[in-house]
């Protein structure tokens, strides 16, 4: 494989990544809305406690 061509993979999978991880925080956004409820989380509760 030649540089030219590697170059390109490897912007490819930089555009991956940035998608890929924009999709994950718009998914751990939405679980967040989820598990805290329309009430909000209990005092001193995190997401990771619920």
């Amino acid at each position: 494989m030649d540089l030219e061509d590697s170059i390109a993979l490897y912007e490819r999978g930089q555009l991956l990544k940035a998608h890929c991880e924009k999709k994950l925080k718009s998914a751990e956004g939405r679980l967040e809305k989820i598990v805290m409820g329309a009430a909000g989380p209990e005092i001193g509760e995190t997401m990771e406690t619920a």
